[in-house]
């Protein structure tokens, strides 16, 4: 029974995690869409309708909606293609990491950036024309915070990264507020304090 239950805990150990829980299995994604880091845009997007829904201006309009969102998902793509090309060198020493589409070398770094700048100036571009400058505005800042703030300066230094990182997440609800009514009311401003909270 001892070296029954022996066997059982090594062919245990020996699992990985995708055996274990199948569900949990991963979608290959093509390289290009992997590190504008998907699962998270839809979340964003969420919290952004959240930020319209709860102002004066609601609903909006189909075209500004879509501008919204569309430049919304593009600003949250780059910022995702900017934090995996500022840690690719360390996502590459590691081995849960160092199958990702940068270290790889699936994705080149050229190629990300292109398109990590080509996605910036689309949201702009989108979020400007299509809705207004402060939402424009809101939205860049919601990349820079987490580019260069939480990735690059505080994530590598302290622990405290964490709640920069919860800033620029919570910045959505900002966006669809500005969106809407072309101001950030009460009710952007709670639901930014309760995303970042939340997160």
């Amino acid at each position: 029974p001892v070296m029954a239950s022996s066997a059982t805990a090594a062919s245990s150990a020996s699992l990985t995690r995708e055996q274990v829980v199948p569900s949990r299995k991963r979608i290959k994604l093509p390289p290009w869409l992997e590190v504008a880091k998907p699962r998270l845009i839809p979340l964003l997007l969420a919290t952004t309708l959240g930020g319209m829904a709860l102002t004066e201006g609601w609903p909006l309009s189909s075209p500004r909606l879509a501008c919204t969102l569309g430049g919304g998902a593009l600003a949250a793509a780059a910022a995702g293609v900017l934090n995996c090309l500022w840690e690719q060198e360390l996502d590459g020493r590691m081995q849960r990491t160092s199958g990702r589409a940068l270290p790889s070398g699936r994705l080149s770094p050229t190629a990300a950036f292109i398109g990590a700048v080509s996605c910036t100036l689309a949201a702009a571009t989108l979020l400007v024309s299509g809705v207004n400058c402060l939402a424009a505005g809101l939205s860049l800042l919601g990349l820079c915070s987490y580019v260069l703030l939480y990735t690059a300066l505080l994530k590598p230094r302290t622990t405290q990264n964490i709640v920069v990182g919860g800033v620029a997440g919570a910045i959505p609800p900002l966006v669809g507020a500005a969106a809407a009514t072309g101001h950030v009311g009460l009710g952007g401003w709670w639901l930014f304090v309760l995303v970042m909270v939340w997160t």
